[in-house]
């Protein structure tokens, strides 16, 4: 039958460093997430499921600190990347919304397909994604059940990278290409066990600016793309 959920929170986190001489890094985190999820068969093996969620995060932070312009992708060499001391502060507003439709075909007893896509869209880098994914589950017997999936994602950068003190605002999201293959087996008392491998395709990802370049005091530019491959295993 048909179903709705809703959701909404409200919460605050902390982080606060101190160090060396008289250095800080502090950010004070304000989080209101609201989740709204509406689904209805509309064929005998079809389910419609749409909904939007929407992420308000308010940030205030205070810097004094040794920037190190640095970013995952090039760790190796943060050293290089020693600037003068930071002292600094000030509120930062992100919000995201996005919008998902789902199409859950159960084509027969054991294989079940999804079809969906969703819009996202943030106020911080005026950005708007489009990103289909696709997903099936095989109950091979009644214990194992192989999983495949595949979608779009996007991701604004995190934080540190967009403060205009030690970061770059005018950065873009960075986005990733997902394909995963599973398999999972139900044990007794609810538990279970899962095998996955997954191979990510990394695009936009934060590069840090050496100082001598020209726009080196932008600190950080979208000039990363890479592979994650990988395999996880977990016992529920």
């Amino acid at each position: 039958g048909k179903r709705f959920n809703l959701s909404v929170a409200n919460f605050k986190d902390s982080i606060k460093y101190y160090w060396g001489d008289a250095y800080t890094h502090q950010i004070e985190t304000g989080i209101t997430l609201a989740r709204v999820q509406f689904s209805m068969p509309i064929a005998e093996d079809h389910t419609l499921i749409t909904g939007s969620e929407y992420d308000s995060r308010t940030f205030d932070y205070r810097l004094d600190q040794i920037l190190f312009v640095c970013a995952e992708a090039d760790s190796g060499r943060c050293q290089d990347g020693r600037r003068d001391r930071v002292l600094g502060g000030g509120k930062l507003d992100i919000d995201e919304t996005s919008v998902y439709l789902i199409d859950s075909w159960q084509i027969n007893q054991y294989v079940n397909l999804e079809a969906g896509i969703q819009y996202n869209e943030n106020n911080f880098t005026g950005e708007s994604f489009v990103n289909p994914r696709m997903s099936i589950a095989w109950d091979l017997n009644e214990q194992y059940t192989l999983n495949a999936a595949a979608g779009s994602y996007n991701r604004v950068p995190d934080l540190d990278y967009l403060l205009p003190e030690i970061g770059n605002p005018e950065l873009q999201s960075h986005t990733a290409e997902h394909y995963t293959l599973g398999l999972k087996r139900d044990l007794e008392n609810d538990w279970n066990w899962s095998v996955e491998i997954y191979h990510k395709k990394l695009s936009k990802l934060p590069l840090s600016i050496v100082i001598d370049e020209a726009d080196g005091w932008s600190f950080f530019a979208n000039d990363t793309d890479g592979d994650v491959k990988g395999i996880v295993i977990m016992v529920n």
